[in-house]
C-alpha cells in the first residue's frame, strides 16, 4: 500500500511537523491513493509502491497552520503540479469536499457493517439459526441503497475490519449470498491458528453443504464435533442431519438410503426437542421413510413453536397435496408466503396445486408473486414459468 511521506522527507527541517492524528485522518481519507489519480475510486483494491505526500491546498506560508480541511494526499508528480499551479486550488478544494463526503459515507457504512458482523458472535433465535437476522438486516440495507450482488460483495470486502478473523466473517456473508465457492476461497486464506478452531470446521462444512458436496461436508462436521469438545449445538446437529438426508436422497441403493435416514434421525434426536428447525428436518426424514403421519405431527409441533418460520408450512402443503387435500395445501402455501421466506421456488409447485384444484386465479397470483420477487432465474425455470402461464390461460379460457 502507498505510504505517506513524513513532513521532514517532504520539506526538510524548517516547518512544524504535521500532527500524527491529522496524518492518520488524511491516510484514511485518501484510501492509500492520490486524490487526483484516475483510479482513485478503486484505491482500496490497488496496491501501489508510490509514496504519497501531504499538500497544503492554500499554501502554508499564507495559513501558517496544518488544518485538516486544507490538507490533501497527492503523489509526488501531482504535488509538484499543484505547487506550480498546474492544478488550480479550486479543483483541489472540490476534490477535498468529495473525499470528505466519501469518508463520512464509508464511516457510516463501516459502523453499520461492523454492528451486523458483531451480531454473528451472539446467539440468536435457535429456530432460524445464528446469523440469519444479521444477514436479513444487511440485505435490507443493500436493497434500500439499490445495490446489486457485486456491489454487496465489494461492500463486504471494504468494511469488514472487526476483531473476528476477517476471512471467517466474509465466508459467512458469502454463504448468505449463496456463493459457497467464494466462501471457500476466503477460508483458504485463513491463518493457521484460526484453522484449528471448531468455528472454521463448521463454516467449511456449511460451504461444502451449499456446494452440494455432501460427503466432504459430513467429514468437516465430524471434525467440528471433535474440536468443540463439548456436547454439539443444535445448529451443528441440524446441519449434520441435513447432510445425511441429502446423501439419502442421492443414493440409489435402498440399504444405504435406509442407513443414511436412520443416521439423520439419530442426529436430530440428539438435539433439543423445542427447536422448530430440528422438527422440520425430522419431518423430512419421516416422509422419506414413509411415516407421513409422524411427519405431519412434527410439522405441527414446529408451527406451534414458531409461527413465523415458513418452511414447516411449505412441507405440510406438499404432504397435503400428495393426499389430494388441495384446499389445505393452498392455505399452507399462502401462510408460508405471508412469512416472507427468502426463497420462493415453492410457489411454482403451489401454482401446479392451484391448477389441480381448478383455481386458476389463485395460480396466477402465486405465479405473479414469484415473478415479482425473482428478477433473474435460470433458463429451465423460465421455461417452466412459460409452461405454467400457458396452463393458466387455458384454465381461464375454459
Amino acid at each position: 500500500m502507498a505510504q505517506l511521506k513524513t513532513h521532514r522527507e517532504c520539506v526538510g527541517q524548517g516547518r512544524r511537523q504535521i500532527p500524527t492524528w491529522i496524518r492518520k485522518r488524511i491516510t484514511e481519507e485518501a484510501l492509500s491513493a492520490c486524490a487526483c489519480g484516475p483510479t482513485r475510486h478503486l484505491a482500496t483494491h490497488i496496491s501501489s509502491d508510490v509514496p504519497l505526500e501531504i499538500h497544503h491546498i492554500v499554501p502554508y506560508h499564507i495559513t501558517k497552520r496544518h488544518e485538516l480541511d486544507n490538507l490533501i494526499a497527492l503523489c509526488p508528480d501531482c504535488h509538484s503540479k499543484a505547487d506550480r499551479g498546474d492544478i488550480p486550488q479550486w479543483a483541489l478544494q472540490q476534490l477535498k469536499k468529495a473525499l470528505n463526503l466519501r469518508l463520512k459515507d464509508r464511516q457510516h457504512k463501516k459502523k453499520m457493517i461492523e454492528t451486523l458482523i458483531s451480531d454473528y458472535t451472539k446467539p440468536r433465535n435457535s429456530i432460524i439459526g445464528e446469523g440469519y437476522y444479521t444477514a436479513a438486516a444487511f440485505f435490507d440495507y443493500c436493497s434500500s441503497e439499490n445495490l446489486n450482488i457485486n456491489q454487496m460483495i465489494e461492500l463486504i470486502r471494504d468494511f469488514s475490519n472487526t476483531n473476528l478473523p476477517t476471512t471467517l466473517v466474509l465466508a459467512r456473508l458469502y454463504l448468505e449470498l449463496d456463493y459457497p465457492r467464494e466462501a471457500l476461497r476466503c477460508l483458504d486464506k485463513t491463518g493457521y491458528e484460526a484453522r484449528k478452531s471448531a468455528q472454521y470446521a463448521f463454516l467449511r462444512g456449511n460451504c461444502w453443504l451449499r456446494a452440494k458436496n455432501y460427503k466432504i461436508a459430513l467429514e468437516w462436521y465430524r471434525k467440528t464435533e471433535k474440536r468443540s469438545g463439548t456436547s454439539p449445538k443444535n445448529s451443528l446437529l441440524c446441519n449434520k442431519g441435513d447432510t445425511l438426508l441429502y446423501l439419502a436422497y442421492r443414493t440409489k441403493a435402498k440399504n444405504w438410503r435406509h442407513r443414511y435416514l436412520k443416521l439423520a434421525l439419530a442426529e436430530f434426536n440428539k438435539a433439543r426437542r423445542d427447536d422448530a428447525a430440528i422438527l422440520f428436518n425430522k419431518s423430512r426424514a419421516h416422509t422419506a421413510m414413509g411415516s407421513r403421519e409422524e411427519a405431519k405431527r412434527c410439522l405441527r409441533k414446529a408451527i406451534a413453536l414458531s409461527k413465523q418460520y415458513p418452511l414447516p408450512y411449505v412441507q405440510l402443503a406438499y404432504l397435503l397435496a400428495e393426499e389430494k387435500d388441495y384446499d389445505g395445501s393452498i392455505k399452507n402455501f399462502e401462510r408460508a408466503l405471508s412469512r416472507r421466506p427468502r426463497h420462493l421456488y415453492f410457489l411454482l409447485d403451489a401454482v401446479e396445486v392451484a391448477l389441480r384444484a381448478k383455481r386458476p386465479k389463485k395460480a396466477k397470483s402465486f405465479l405473479s408473486a414469484f415473478v415479482n420477487n425473482h428478477t433473474y432465474v435460470q433458463s429451465r425455470v423460465r421455461r417452466r414459468i412459460k409452461s405454467l402461464e400457458r396452463k393458466i390461460q387455458t384454465h381461464l379460457g375454459d
